[in-house]
């Protein structure tokens, strides 16, 4: 409950779009050093991945280096999946899930998750189109990927 007040817990908001792109960020990183995801629940104050990693690896980078990575990590995942014909509009979440019909009980009764606005916020938060998540050719340039395509 104090991390989402209940009036705003379903509302989008480009913060809470900025929040979960900077944590798929952080996970790709995690995932992609064969981290303990358990761990990182912990948060990266109580877990230093990152001075772990600069450590292991002999590099001296800063957090936003790492961030970067992530989010060239989740970009080079829109793109496979964008190459194999994955159109990221097309990802449905149920309908129960979100809501619909909303619950007439519960902490979430009478609730509806507004998907389409959160989705894109989350691609803009990420450079890519709000409309079809592509990522645009700034977003793809300044992550050293405008060769990919």
């Amino acid at each position: 409950d104090l991390m989402y007040l209940k009036r705003s817990k379903y509302k989008p908001d480009m913060d809470k779009a900025l929040a979960s792109a900077a944590c798929s960020k952080f996970m790709n990183i995690m995932n992609g050093a064969g981290t303990c995801l358990y761990g990182a629940m912990l948060g990266v104050d109580s877990f230093p991945v990152f001075g772990w990693l600069n450590a292991a690896t002999g590099w001296n980078l800063a957090a936003e280096d790492y961030m970067e990575i992530g989010e060239r990590i989740q970009t080079l995942k829109q793109l496979f999946n964008l190459k194999q014909g994955v159109d990221p509009v097309h990802i449905r979440m149920t309908d129960r899930a979100l809501g619909r019909p909303p619950l007439e009980t519960g902490a979430n009764k009478g609730r509806r998750v507004q998907i389409e606005q959160l989705r894109q916020d989350y691609w803009k938060s990420l450079g890519w189109d709000p409309q079809t998540g592509r990522p645009s050719s700034n977003t793809l340039k300044r992550l050293g990927l405008d060769r990919v395509i």
